[in-house]
């Protein structure tokens, strides 16, 4: 610092100038009188430049105007598969995309039925992922579509006999009723038990690797046609037993899917049919994506092969006109109870063994202190043994950050319970991957899920004492590991609301 006297100004008057070196920023937590010398009490647009030295801060432009009063609850950028660069803002219930790199924007709507809350994203694969509290969508660039539709169908059994012993191998999928097993085929059983009973509405489907004309062939079966269902006790009787394997005796050649009945939730609308009318006016019905069955007469039909189903009109068209009666047409919409576990999530992360590649998501106001990972580079795969609790259900999760290979979580604060946990990776000697925890200090927690942060190498998230980073790599447990980084400007933040 140095003072230099003006000359030139009104008589008796003094004027100084008050040079700064290596500028540090604000001081709001000392006496103006006070304040250090490489500091200011008051820099109103004011940052320091990368090499210490004070510098106006440049201001704002407007890129997009939407014209509306609607609150923007996501700003969303990703470049999809063919490397075009998209800006998505969820606005209300409507999501926008606007493509042109330069101003003026000109955004258009690309989805209407988005929840009216915060929202968050995670790009992987070439597709955007969105969570807005009760959607989980997917978004390719060209279309937004339910990222549970279409989603991996898992292979629980595998290496099974008729009568049902076999491996379970992979775990349900939280997005998807739907589950395979997989037989050896011995050529004299008709009758397969699968690994589930309750079966739902949803028609059950076969195949067979088996020879036809010399060659080895898949052969699609159908329910009905080749084969009944006993929903009630899981089991599968074909009209024809399926054959031995022809690549080796006791090889897996039968692989029937099917849906198993889980926690769902019904809405259903209900007319009265006249013989003739084929389509049926589905506005009362909360449609989105999920599933959707009817019964006429007590019959199941089912999308596809009975109606025809438009979602973005909702409509629904019979095949046959149903008949004549008084409430005998009954629409139902299957809404996945196991699926709203991911649906209903707030927060997102991407972490694993030596690489990103797991979905870590968290944020379901039902399950506050439950977090989900998904499979392996799979963000349609959320298998139903792939949650943790982490810590007290009395507190919630806020959000993750990243801390070189560790992943922190970070709790809800409550002044009593384990606020900070440390998530490591590790893998076992037959390739397993795990995710070990460890709880670290209590009465230090988050406040806000939308004020996490990493300046350069620092993980950051605000709490109740300003903003705070976990100083020490590694570890949660040791003295002083969380550390304010705003002392000098928590005069001013704390008053914030």
């Amino acid at each position: 610092m140095a003072y230099r006297r003006m000359a030139g100004g009104p008589p008796g008057t003094k004027t100084y100038i008050r040079k700064y070196s290596q500028f540090r920023g604000v001081d709001f937590a000392n006496d103006p009188t006070q304040v250090d010398e490489s500091r200011s009490p008051w820099a109103v647009n004011m940052i320091s430049d990368l090499s210490g030295f004070p510098e106006k801060r440049k201001g704002w432009k407007v890129l997009c105007d939407l014209k509306m009063s609607r609150r923007v609850n996501g700003l969303f950028c990703f470049v999809d598969e063919e490397e075009k660069k998209h800006f998505l803002a969820h606005v209300g219930t409507d999501l926008y995309d606007w493509s042109d790199h330069e101003p003026p924007y000109e955004p258009y709507v690309i989805y209407t039925e988005m929840n009216d809350a915060r929202s968050t994203s995670f790009v992987h694969g070439g597709k955007l992922y969105i969570l807005d509290g009760a959607n989980y969508l997917v978004y390719d660039g060209r279309a937004v579509g339910d990222a549970c539709a279409g989603s991996f169908i898992p292979t629980t059994r595998m290496a099974s006999t008729p009568s049902g012993a076999g491996e379970s191998f992979e775990a349900v999928n939280y997005l998807q009723p739907k589950q395979i097993n997989s037989f050896a085929g011995n050529g004299t059983d008709k009758a397969y038990k699968l690994s589930a009973t309750e079966l739902d509405d949803d028609p059950v489907t076969a195949v067979v690797t088996q020879v036809v004309n010399g060659i080895i062939t898949d052969v699609a079966l159908e329910e009905g046609k080749d084969f009944t269902v006993d929903r009630a006790a899981g089991t599968v009787t074909f009209h024809t037993a399926p054959p031995v394997s022809p690549s080796k005796a006791g090889v897996d050649n039968v692989y029937i899917t099917f849906a198993k009945t889980q926690e769902l939730k019904k809405s259903q609308l209900v007319f009265s049919g006249n013989g003739s009318q084929k389509e049926f006016d589905l506005t009362g019905l909360q449609l989105r994506f999920d599933k959707v069955t009817a019964r006429v007469g007590g019959a199941v039909k089912m999308e596809g092969r009975d109606f025809a189903l438009n979602r973005a009109a909702r409509k629904l068209t019979f095949h046959t006109a149903p008949p004549a009666g008084t409430d005998n047409v009954v629409v139902i919409q299957w809404h996945n109870g196991y699926g709203d576990r991911i649906k209903k999530c707030t927060i997102a992360t991407q972490f694993g063994y030596g690489n990103a590649n797991r979905i870590f998501l968290s944020g379901n106001p039902d399950l506050p202190n439950w977090d989900f990972q998904s499979g392996l580079d799979d963000p349609t795969y959320f298998p139903d043994t792939g949650y943790t609790r982490i810590g007290s259900e009395a507190t919630a999760i806020m959000g993750y950050l990243k801390q070189y290979d560790n992943l922190l979580i970070i709790k809800e604060d409550n002044d009593q319970d384990t606020g900070i946990f440390l998530r490591t990776a590790g893998i076992t000697e037959d390739g397993r991957v795990y995710f070990p925890l460890k709880g670290g200090v209590a009465g230090v927690g988050a406040i806000s899920k939308m004020s996490f942060a990493t300046l350069r190498d620092d993980p950051l998230f605000l709490s109740r004492q300003g903003v705070n980073a976990v100083s020490l790599a590694g570890s949660v447990t040791q003295e002083r590991t969380i550390v304010n980084r705003s002392y000098f400007v928590n005069p001013r933040l704390r008053q914030e609301e």
